[in-house]
């Protein structure tokens, strides 16, 4: 029995959106230049396929758009971490009364489903990580219809003003488009394209790794380093949770 390997099959890659991969795509390229900003010195085939990378990415971030200016993006992450912080916040300090007032457990119960215990620590994550674990956590709410609970400890305006804040917010990070439809059906073979280059990107630099040869595997890692390490950094702490003493109960 013959079998078929292939960089497609054979390769494995996170789960990615399209911004995702366009994120990724952009720390492969970087991890191409050392320390001092100037381009390694690659093996013919590797560069090439970094090339098909590169070309991929561009072709799907013209459907994606273009990121909005670092200042946009630093005024409305400061709103966003705001508004989810005052949710949080609140439901944490109501949580404290549990078994004493209704709306103390009301809050405890919210708090589970949203992750309060788990701190505020991810308002120092990257803009995009950042905006997902938002995202996550609003569609929690419409999907456990957990909206008319937080009614009752009078959150709704707060949950309006965060769904606004977190719209915006998506927009200028190129998270949500107002696209038409027939770009938003290029997304996904545009999509399906980086992400077959960057496997054979990664087979491409694993291919030039000789055994014999350490400093191969060195340049190896090296490349890989975004790959091998994404979504993997820990988050610290926020200064604004330590300052507003901690969110647990």
């Amino acid at each position: 029995m013959t079998r078929t390997l292939e960089s497609t099959s054979v390769i494995a890659l996170p789960r990615l959106d399209a911004n995702q991969a366009v994120v990724l795509a952009q720390q492969i390229e970087a991890a191409t230049l050392d320390e001092n900003g100037n381009a390694r010195a690659l093996p013919e085939a590797v560069t090439e396929a970094l090339g098909d990378v590169k070309s991929d990415r561009v072709t799907l971030q013209d459907v994606l758009g273009p990121e909005a200016p670092t200042g946009e993006i630093r005024a409305l992450d400061k709103l966003e971490d705001n508004a989810i912080a005052a949710l949080i916040l609140i439901l944490a300090g109501w949580s404290r009364v549990r078994g004493q007032f209704e709306l103390g457990d009301v809050a405890a119960e919210l708090g589970a489903h949203l992750g309060v215990e788990e701190g505020l620590g991810f308002i120092n994550m990257r803009p995009r990580d950042e905006y997902g674990v938002v995202d996550t956590k609003l569609k929690t709410i419409a999907r456990e219809n957990l909206e008319p609970k937080l009614a009752q400890i009078g959150l709704a305006p707060l949950l309006y003003h965060l769904r606004e804040v977190h719209e915006h917010y998506g927009k200028a990070l190129g998270m949500v488009h107002s696209v038409p439809a027939e770009e938003r059906a290029a997304v996904r073979p545009r999509l399906d394209a980086l992400t077959d280059s960057l496997r054979h990107y990664v087979a491409a630099v694993l291919g030039s790794v000789q055994r014999k040869k350490p400093a191969t595997k060195e340049l190896a890692d090296a490349l890989l380093r975004p790959l091998t390490t994404w979504q993997a950094t820990p988050v610290k702490k926020a200064a604004k949770e330590s300052a507003a003493g901690g969110v647990g109960p």
